[in-house]
């Protein structure tokens, strides 16, 4: 399992872990969607650093893209990032030769800070006889691959990426 990580952001306070489905769902966008896809999934993602907390329960029906995900990522010995998505931008299939591969791009609050670019690609395996895949780019990381979806207001204090697989639950992508 790969995994590359940038921080450049500490965060000081220590953070309690907060069950998953106690966070409010993401704000709806208004963005154009080309289908009508639904992404559901929880479980868990392993890594070097233990155990990664991932749900999510997203859908668009051709105009709008509704739901909510969040993830607990843990990044080094003692460096937990909770991810809660506040706004989707876009969603849509990584490509038309790959539709088992969705990306989705939105804006979340990680750890407290708001406005936190990410681009999320998710791979539903079922179709490749794989495990599903969850690959993840978040704050200054991300803002390279935004593009018209950047906001001014982006500090991007916070800059991590992970590439992981399922160890238990995993992903169910249709559309």
């Amino acid at each position: 399992m790969n995994r590359r990580v940038l921080l450049t952001h500490v965060v000081a306070a220590p953070l309690v872990f907060r069950q998953l489905a106690g966070t409010p769902a993401a704000t709806p966008s208004a963005s154009p969607v080309a289908n009508p896809i639904t992404i559901t999934g929880e479980g868990t993602l392993r890594d070097i650093y233990g155990e990664d907390a991932f749900k999510i329960d997203v859908t668009s029906d051709g105009t709008t893209i509704t739901g909510e995900l969040m993830m607990e990522v843990h990044l080094m010995e003692a460096s937990v990032y909770q991810i809660d998505s506040t706004e989707f931008m876009v969603l849509e299939p990584l490509s038309a030769r790959s539709p088992h591969i969705k990306r989705l791009v939105g804006y979340a609050t990680v750890n407290g800070s708001p406005d936190q670019p990410y681009v999320l690609e998710l791979t539903d395996g079922r179709a490749q006889d794989e495990p599903d895949e969850v690959n993840l780019v978040v704050g200054l990381a991300a803002k390279p691959f935004l593009g018209q979806y950047v906001k001014a207001n982006c500090d991007c204090g916070v800059s991590l990426s992970l590439r992981s697989t399922f160890v238990e639950g995993g992903l169910m992508i249709a559309g």
